[in-house]
């Protein structure tokens, strides 16, 4: 029996080591990097982090150039033909979606159309320990023996769209090699922002009534065509900053007729100028920015009254437009805003499968600092669940401290608790795509603590709700801000700790903090001391520190607070800050 046992454990240890695959030893490898020719980017950015982190070079060959099948191992990028003989899944998967297997010695990914195959390569570097945490900061760690043990792994992205109003847009103001770097670091975490999003970029992404219908045409001829006043007067928006305060009339006939041909002008214009695998799947039509009301002429109103939500009316007139689109694009979906008015749900009227409408989680009444489940927000959550109860297909919009004038003044604070529960609630209520409007403010020169450690969390949660946000913290802790990690956890777990006890919401314009004190900034200020002395001045680490100083001395000056240097304070706040103003391009190009 003692003879079997261990024969039985040698044969197990056997097949395992068996199955692991040496990739790199010593700066060599046998292996090479095989793709069809629409996966060269994923080819590229294999090849690009496999040589940094062994020293080897991994040779990259076009499919139709590769003659040693069989012979050597490789990488298998794409559609190839090696991948459609081992029977793995390629046209079936979705746009986003990747299948990845070890076959042998070889290493198979396979993707959909869009970027599934290059999700997959970045999904394997991950396995392997790569992170991209920031634009500044990308890990790519040193082996000197890269292995790679059995591989059988699909997945497709939790959330069709993982979007920011974040570092990617503020970039263009900081010059090209910085727009491009978080450019590159926004792809490889797999954030969806424009350039690779599946709603048309062609005319907006949103607020777009008057891309259908132009005021600047129609209205001096046709001011039926737009929203009346409940004075009777028909009306149009400001022209400064995108029309903002007017609507169109949603019962015109003409209107409608507009709209449908003015839709199928901008879907047709994608499709001649684009390549197929990149034609847009979504379509925004949706209302002007900062309009109290659709529209209150008769027909309208009356609709309205009825559906006791001018939600009622908006379904009204984009189902006569989702009809016609489902019959000519049948893959095509509309994309409007549940906004303001139009946030609650109708109460007859029922939406088409074709139209999605993107909830707005309004900052002026929710508390971002909480999840959307917690008692404060109680009313929002009222709105986002009747929604989905009369069976539409819902989006998010979402609002966390958007900084900017409404980070004015400078707060200690994060609304990291108020992140992972909400993103598992929509995804659990089928919601899959995600826009939230919040930015770490380089550009004005201050930020928000710990910013880019939400919006990587975030990003990390959307594509894929099963981590654990707990050890992304930990992880991300780690890579950014290294040898203070442990300061700056214990500062993020204080912040976090004292939010929990405030008993009033906070929606954005409640600036009020009732734990300020001056223990509570003692505590806060030593967390920050402690992570000085941790890390070399002028270093990375350092500056991730000085980002995070800036509220916590803006509060202890402002405040007059006994605590630390004043001079030391009010000297690096000013140095700081000017180095922002001094970085960033006024007219960049971009």
């Amino acid at each position: 029996m003692r003879l079997s046992l261990i024969v039985g454990l040698f044969c197990l240890f056997s097949a395992l080591t068996a199955a692991e695959l040496r990739l790199a030893k010593d700066g060599k490898t046998d292996y090479s990097i095989v793709y069809t020719a629409k996966e060269k980017l994923a080819a590229e950015e294999l090849k690009l982090h496999l040589d940094q982190m062994t020293g080897a070079d991994f040779k990259m060959v076009e499919e139709s150039a590769w003659k040693d099948e069989g012979s050597k191992p490789a990488f298998y990028l794409g559609s190839t033909n090696f991948a459609k003989k081992q029977n793995l899944p390629t046209k079936e998967l979705k746009t986003e979606e990747f299948n990845m297997k070890t076959v042998g010695k070889n290493i198979v990914i396979t993707g959909g159309i869009t970027r599934g195959t290059l999700y997959g390569v970045y999904d394997l570097l991950e396995q392997f320990g790569c992170r991209w945490y920031a634009y500044d900061t990308t890990v790519i760690p040193k082996k000197k023996e890269l292995t790679l043990g059995e591989v059988q792994r699909r997945h497709n992205p939790s959330f069709e769209i993982r979007q920011f109003s974040d570092d990617f847009y503020r970039s263009k103001s900081r010059g090209k090699e910085i727009h491009q770097k978080t450019t590159e670091q926004k792809r490889r975490i797999r954030a969806t922002v424009n350039l690779w999003s599946p709603i048309s970029t062609r005319y907006g992404t949103s607020h777009t009534f008057y891309q259908f219908v132009n005021p600047n045409v129609h209205f001096e001829k046709h001011p039926e065509y737009f929203s009346m006043d409940a004075n009777g007067k028909r009306f149009r928006g400001t022209a400064l900053g995108g029309w903002e305060g007017g609507g169109i009339c949603m019962t015109n006939p003409d209107v409608i007729e507009m709209t449908w041909n003015k839709l199928v002008e901008y879907i047709e214009l994608d499709r001649k100028e684009l390549p197929e695998d990149k034609w847009p799947l979504i379509y925004d039509i949706s209302m002007q920015d900062a309009i109290p009301y659709l529209c209150y002429c008769p027909e309208c109103k009356k609709i309205s009254k009825r559906e006791e939500s001018e939600s009622g009316l908006l379904v009204h007139f984009l189902n006569q437009i989702g009809s016609r689109l489902k019959e000519k694009y049948p893959e095509l979906k509309i994309k409007t805003l549940a906004y303001v008015d139009c946030s609650k749900a109708p109460k007859h009227i029922r939406p088409l499968d074709n139209l999605i409408f993107q909830w707005c989680n309004l900052y002026t009444v929710n508390d971002c600092f909480r999840p959307i489940t917690h008692e404060f927000n109680k009313a929002q959550k009222a709105e986002y669940d009747g929604w989905r109860k009369i069976g539409a297909t819902t989006a998010l919009w979402e609002y966390w401290n958007m900084g900017g004038r409404y980070f004015s003044p400078l707060r200690v604070e994060t609304c990291f608790d108020g992140i992972a529960e909400n993103i598992r609630y929509y995804h659990k209520n089928g919601s899959t795509l995600y826009y939230c409007e919040f930015t770490p403010d380089y550009d004005r020169q201050h930020s928000q603590n710990f910013a880019f450690l939400n919006l990587y969390v975030a990003y990390k949660l959307l594509y894929d709700v099963s981590l654990d946000e707990n050890e992304l913290v930990k992880d991300f802790m780690q890579g950014y801000y290294g040898p203070a990690a442990k300061p700056m956890t214990e500062f993020m777990n204080l912040v976090r700790a004292e939010l929990k006890k405030v008993d009033m919401p906070l929606p954005t314009f409640e600036t009020r903090r009732p734990y300020y004190s001056e223990e509570f900034m003692k505590k806060v200020w030593g967390y920050i001391e402690e992570s000085l002395r941790l890390t070399e001045p002028g270093s990375l680490y350092r500056s991730h520190i000085e980002m995070e100083m800036l509220a916590p001395m803006s509060v202890i000056l402002r405040n007059g607070y006994n605590v630390g240097d004043r001079d030391f304070m009010m000297k690096e706040f000013r140095r700081i800050r000017t180095e922002r103003i001094e970085s960033t391009k006024v007219n960049p190009t971009v």
